[in-house]
């Protein structure tokens, strides 16, 4: 798809927009697995003070759930608002001649656009012997 686009730099950093917000979703998405499976594995103490024993139980699931969820839940949706069926349709509209949406305008940071543009070229793949 980038090749399509090479000479349009609105279109790169629309590419490059998206790209960053897919791989911002998936760190969501890591690190509220990464959290839950921490938090869900924390196994319970036993203290012992002064001849009492006192003694905490493991985390419960739904309090691991109720942490993890948010996390979970704002990643899955860059990962849903920003997926490439929707870059897809972005750029088929914006070589159409339609204008950009005001909220995609308004995410277009210069730094989208200063990205250097490379051109794919393919590479010829040989079968192991």
């Amino acid at each position: 798809m980038r090749s399509e686009y090479l000479h349009n730099d609105t279109a790169q950093a629309i590419i490059n927009l998206y790209g960053r917000r897919q791989g911002g979703g998936v760190g969501w998405m890591t690190a509220g697995a990464l959290s839950a499976v921490r938090i869900a594995t924390a196994g319970g103490t036993t203290t012992n003070y002064g001849g009492y024993a006192v003694q905490r139980e493991g985390p419960d699931m739904g309090a691991v759930f109720l942490i993890t969820a948010p996390i979970l839940g704002y990643g899955l949706s860059k990962i849903l608002r920003f997926s490439n069926g929707r870059l897809e349709k972005t750029l088929t509209a914006y070589g159409a001649g339609q204008p950009l949406s005001r909220s995609l305008r308004r995410k277009l940071k210069p730094r989208f656009f200063n990205q250097p543009i490379i051109e794919y070229k393919a590479v010829p793949v040989k079968a192991a012997s």
